[in-house]
């Protein structure tokens, strides 16, 4: 069996949120990105599956915008 895993980029859970001045949406630039919790999750049970044995592959996606190009990565505890 193989398991996808999508995952998803949030601001990290240390950084405070700033409304834009225009009122029209929260504010991105320059603004720490980190994967969501709940994904890390996802993530480390399809590779306790995997080293149970009951998964042969453990595929993590993400999709990608220019723009989305500093999300910080966390090692899965070295697996």
């Amino acid at each position: 069996m193989k398991i996808l895993v999508p995952i998803k980029r949030v601001i990290d859970a240390n950084i405070k949120v700033r409304v834009k001045s225009d009122q029209s949406g929260v504010e991105l630039n320059n603004v720490k990105m980190a994967m969501n919790p709940f994904c890390e999750i996802a993530v480390e049970a399809a590779l306790r599956l995997r080293e149970a044995g009951e998964a042969e592959e453990v595929i993590v996606v993400r999709w990608t915008c220019q723009w989305q190009r500093n999300t910080t990565h966390r090692p899965c505890h070295g697996r």
